[in-house]
């Protein structure tokens, strides 16, 4: 329990560089694409969704760049982040980064901040 008194589960997958590298990304993407839709779809068929807040985002966001050649190096910078469930609007687009990817550069939100919002 969280102080709020809400219950907090978290489900993770973890890759590596190394791995992304070795493997296209889009077949890391399609690994949680299907459990993320199963998800949203019982929680919605269960009457849960607009109770339960489901938050992804990443560890850190990724350089346009590697200093070592293999995958990207992190980047706390800029990352991407979506919710559902709890009445959340779908569809927004919340920020952008620069041209480069390097930082966030419209509406940036501090990750805390980020938390605080779902929390």
């Amino acid at each position: 329990m969280n102080p709020s008194g809400l219950s907090a589960d978290q489900l993770s997958l973890q890759a590596r560089a190394r791995e992304l590298a070795a493997g296209p990304v889009a077949r890391r993407a399609a690994e949680v694409d299907r459990p993320i839709s199963a998800l949203l779809t019982d929680l919605e068929a269960r009457g849960l969704l607009d109770s339960t807040l489901v938050i992804w985002h990443s560890e850190f966001g990724r350089m346009p760049i590697s200093q070592k050649g293999v995958g990207r190096d992190h980047n706390p910078g800029a990352m991407t982040a979506w919710m559902a469930g709890t009445g959340i609007k779908g569809g927004q687009i919340i920020g952008s980064s620069d041209g480069f990817r390097y930082k966030a550069e419209q509406q940036p939100v501090a990750v805390k901040a980020y938390i605080d919002s779902g929390l």
